[in-house]
């Protein structure tokens, strides 16, 4: 082994004289061309050319890795395979994580960042940036491209060794690198916490490492006795450091210098894109901006004034205030309702409580404790599970407490939350299209609703039991459909004279609504921002609501009728269930034709009921909008028709 050195000594001695007369005549061209400004002396190398007399300043040791054999081993031999093997290997990995990581990714947040993180969470990722491209040793090593050269005094020790073959290993090397800090870059930026910041950090530093492991097996004699001489052979493995690099015909860098570069270009990538997410994080760009909440019957009965307070009324679409953070997280606010338009009927709202460590709901002016103070812990209505979250649609829908009276209130029955933003027509059911400026469905003819799940109501729905018949509600002003809960509003046309009945849904259910009122006052009243509870929808002559529901109309769901408040009834009062229904006009001739009629007549959509003598001598008719309803009488029918006589 000396002789390879002696001869790295010799080679390195006369390349530096040689160098040396280059730069002299390059400094020489220099001076007549002064705009060639690159051309650096000896002074700038920061190397003094009498070191290289030694062969310590002269001899480099290569990096011993087993991305070395691809350099000293020949292409067929088991060291060489052995390499690549490792290097494919350790490449699988890296990509399998990364596909892991970025598989459920959303076409606005394809690497899966969190929605927000803490201020100690952003510090952790990025010390963790910073730390990566210096603890990754086959990215640094890669490096030596730029500062060690190829000595062709190397093929007297290991013949198969070429200046290609060098260029491979650090190539390989270089891009396992790279893959490593591209992984590693994703993972940082989406922890959600501190351990788990470093705690992928550490562990992604071992599949770094599984080269030098590979080489210590392959040394210690675990692969075979080939793979342990190539091994312990890569220690004497020695070439020549390299002082400049050309970038031009004309024009060197100092190598230490352009490697330093490469490395903080790398640090400075990590970086910027850590900066970037924090910055989209800051601005809510990954947050939902607009969530469907939907509670359930639990209802508060207040002391003042024995008032109810039914959580029902307050569901529907929330919305972020843009520009107002609670706790380093948004204000998600009822959907259209301004806070500060009327203080009298402040909107529901959600926000992070950070003394409760969860989510709260709240309402303004309405708490828990003696006195308005401000204070979450008094003045939440409903609270979460404990959690970090910074977007309300990743809080789960299980564990929320509703206040209802009780000092420790059981979660409550039901209860969910969802994004109202969309990605692709599947978060549409198909039954629509997802608009990239607004992230929300526009749905197809025939579907309404957030995600176009519901089906477009029916213009005319008739009530059976008093057979009213009901419309859809539409402002004379521009014909648009009076919504209420984003769901339409139907009205009985000529029911009463001196009032009006509608039929609305209130969050949870669909109310039938008496009031002697105008129905263009109604329209006022609902196109202003209609609310269940600020409304006082109880305070009208409400004598029927539906069983639980979400449909877009009160067709085919089983009403209950209020019979009274007074007693100990709780919140709807004393109901009865009653075979009272709605069923959907449109169609309405295929259904006139019931086995127990005989044949019905059906006109300008309306069934033309059946009467007559029946098989008993008793005259008989057919009532109901679908003729369905059977009533037989007591009045005797001849031959010639009624006689008029009754039976005794």
């Amino acid at each position: 082994m000396k002789r390879s050195v002696r001869s790295a000594s010799d080679a390195a001695e006369a390349d530096s004289e040689s160098g040396l007369h280059r730069r002299n005549n390059a400094g020489k061209t220099a001076s007549n061309a002064p705009d060639i400004s690159c051309v650096i002396d000896d002074s700038q190398l920061g190397k003094n050319t009498e070191s290289n007399d030694t062969d310590e300043d002269a001899a480099y040791q290569i990096t011993e890795d087993t991305y070395s054999f691809l350099f000293t081993a020949s292409i067929n031999s088991t060291p060489f395979i052995w390499a690549l093997f490792i290097f494919v290997f350790q490449s699988a990995i890296l990509v399998i994580i990364e596909i892991g990581m970025v598989e459920d990714g959303s076409p606005d947040n394809k690497l899966s960042v969190p929605s927000g993180v803490t201020r100690a969470v952003r510090v952790s990722q990025f010390i963790a940036l910073i730390l990566a491209p210096f603890t990754q040793d086959d990215f640094i090593s890669s490096l030596d491209m730029f500062t060690v050269r190829y000595d062709k005094s190397i093929v007297k020790e290991f013949p198969a060794a070429s200046h290609p073959k060098w260029f491979l290993a650090n190539t390989l090397r270089g891009l396992q690198g790279c893959l490593y800090l591209g992984v590693c870059f994703c993972l940082i930026v989406q922890a959600s916490d501190t351990l788990t910041v470093f705690l992928n950090f550490a562990a992604l530093n071992f599949v770094g490492e599984l080269d030098d492991v590979a080489l210590i097996l392959a040394r210690k004699g675990y692969l075979g006795h080939k793979l342990e001489i190539e091994g312990k052979k890569l220690g004497d493995v020695k070439t020549l450091e390299r002082q400049a690099v050309s970038i031009g015909p004309k024009c060197k860098v100092p190598a230490r210098l352009l490697r330093s570069m490469v490395l903080l270009l790398a640090l400075g990538g990590l970086i910027t894109g850590g900066a970037i997410i924090a910055s989209n994080q800051n601005n809510g760009q990954y947050l939902c901006n607009s969530v469907t909440v939907l509670f359930g019957d639990e209802v508060w009965e207040t002391e003042e004034d024995v008032d109810y307070l039914f959580y029902a009324y307050f569901s529907g679409r929330y919305e972020i205030k843009k520009g107002l953070l609670e706790n380093q997280r948004p204000v998600y606010f009822e959907r259209g309702r301004d806070p500060t338009i009327d203080p009298s009927r402040p909107p529901g709202k959600f926000s992070y409580c950070a003394s409760e460590k969860a989510w709260v709901f709240t309402i303004d002016g309405i708490t828990k404790g003696d006195q308005d103070d401000g204070d979450c812990t008094t003045a939440w209505l409903l609270r979460s599970p404990k959690t970090t979250a910074f977007d309300l649609s990743e809080v789960s829908s299980d564990g929320w407490a509703v206040w209802t009276g009780i000092v420790n209130p059981p979660p409550t029955e039901f209860f969910s939350i969802s994004c109202d933003e969309c990605s692709s027509e599947a978060d549409c059911n198909y039954h629509g299209s997802c608009s990239v400026n607004t992230k929300q469905c526009e749905c197809d003819d025939g579907w309404i609703g957030t995600s176009c799940v519901l089906d477009e109501p029916c213009e005319v729905i008739v009530d059976e039991y008093y057979e009213y018949q009901f419309s859809l509600l539409r402002d004379d002003n521009d014909g648009h459909l009076v919504m209420v809960y984003d769901r339409p509003v139907y009205f009985a046309e000529d029911a009463f004279s001196d009032g009006t009945i509608v039929v609305i849904y209130t969050g949870r259910r669909w109310y039938d609504v008496y009031a002697e009122i105008s129905i263009e006052d109604f329209i006022l009243m609902f196109n202003d921002f209609f609310h269940g509870y600020w409304n006082a929808i109880f305070e009208f002559s409400t004598d029927y609501f539906s069983e639980p529901t979400g449909k877009s109309s009160p067709v085919g769901l089983e009403m209950n009728q209020l019979i009274s408040f007074a007693g100990d009834f709780g919140a709807y009062g004393d109901t009865v269930k009653t075979d009272r229904s709605f069923h959907c006009m449109e169609g309405t001739c295929d259904r006139c034709d019931y086995d127990v009629g005989g044949t019905r007549e059906c006109i300008k959509n309306q069934c033309i009921c059946d009467s007559g003598c029946g098989e008993d001598g008793y005259f008989y008719n057919f009532t109901g909008y679908f003729c369905h309803i059977y009533a037989p009488s007591d009045t005797i029918c001849s031959s010639s028709g009624l006689n008029g006589e009754e039976q005794v």
